[in-house]
């Protein structure tokens, strides 16, 4: 877990980019693999064709029906005057209750299950209603962590599916660190005395990024980047491979090595660096809160799992293997 402090380091990153002005980060990455398969084709002869653009991510797993509900006579629940259960049982049978949000209706059941287990209720007169009712709670716990993470409209928003890639937004990252911050402490809510600021910590937070979609913004960036790289790395092999240096340096490669001085280093390489910083700096926070599943969905080891076989170690040896073209391809123009 970080501070705000330490995210301001990131106040270069990334800006959900507007659909109607593509940023020129954007333009590059188009651009780019454009520029080092025409050279190519000049240097081999042949046609190379472009990379497909990924397709958007797919929508978050949904967890299916919401949680049961404990079923207690309503005048039998007004006569249990321990644990504060009328609290409950007037915000639950308020109209705002009845409407709950997916998130809020999670606050609830958080805030009773720790008020239950840290209530003596041993020896109150119905100690058996609530024995039945805490017990009922800490057995469905899970279901309602499951429902919380899979079905909140935040998360929902967070993982809605685009093709708009993330460029800089410091500030949405702070946000939406924040907010799983306070989501993790909230998971944890029944295993500790009930505390307001967790609640209002986490009704903060959520109301800062209730429109946004980094996460998904983030992945497709991600996917999108690692296929230019890989792309552009076969296609450098290739020229290497081919021996296209081996009796004297082509023009070509003199072009090459500019678009890779002038617009790799100079333009993508720092947005490389700023992706690879999000995957160091947030993304643990983001999988700590879902790692609280019970299940792991082939989304989730995709996006939410920092191991081998994940978009992050893709994204990675994409990188080194992109670096190493190059050198590869240079060093053999350089004899």
């Amino acid at each position: 877990m970080f501070g705000r402090q330490r995210l301001t380091v990131l106040a270069v990153m990334l800006l959900s980019v507007s659909a109607c002005q593509q940023h020129p980060v954007v333009n590059e990455w188009e651009k780019y693999p454009l520029r080092v398969l025409t050279l190519a084709e000049k240097l081999l002869d042949q046609q190379i064709n472009l990379p497909p653009k990924p397709q958007p991510i797919a929508n978050l797993p949904i967890a299916g029906e919401k949680p049961p509900a404990f079923q207690l006579d309503f005048l039998e629940a007004l006569s249990i005057h321990t644990c504060n259960l009328q609290a409950y049982i007037g915000e639950k049978n308020s109209s705002l209750g009845k409407v709950q949000s997916v998130a809020n209706h999670f606050i609830y059941e958080a805030n009773l299950l720790s008020q239950l287990n840290n209530c003596d209720y041993s020896q109150a007169a119905k100690a058996t209603e609530l024995m039945r009712l805490h017990k009922f709670k800490q057995q469905n716990w899970q279901q309602q962590v499951d429902y919380f993470l899979l079905n909140s409209e935040i998360h929902k928003k967070l993982f809605q599916p685009t093709t708009q890639m993330l460029i800089h937004d410091s500030q949405g990252v702070i946000e939406v660190a924040a907010y799983f911050q306070a989501a993790n402490q909230l998971v944890q809510l029944p295993q500790q005395t009930f505390e307001q600021s967790i609640v209002d910590n986490f009704n903060k937070s959520s109301g800062q990024i209730h429109s946004s979609q980094l996460l998904a913004q983030y992945f497709y960036t991600l996917e999108y980047t690692t296929l230019v790289l890989q792309h552009t790395a076969t296609v450098l092999n290739k020229l290497t491979s081919q021996q296209v240096c081996a009796n004297t340096r082509p023009t070509e490669i003199d072009y090459l090595e500019n678009v890779l001085h002038k617009y790799f280093v100079t333009e993508l390489q720092p947005h490389l660096a700023s992706l690879s910083r999000l995957q160091h700096e947030l993304m643990p926070i983001v999988v700590e809160l879902f790692n609280h599943l019970s299940f792991s969905p082939e989304y989730f080891e995709r996006y939410l799992n920092l191991a081998n076989g994940s978009i992050y170690s893709d994204f990675t040896q994409a990188n080194i293997s992109h670096q190493q073209a190059w050198q590869n391809l240079l060093a053999s123009c350089s004899e």
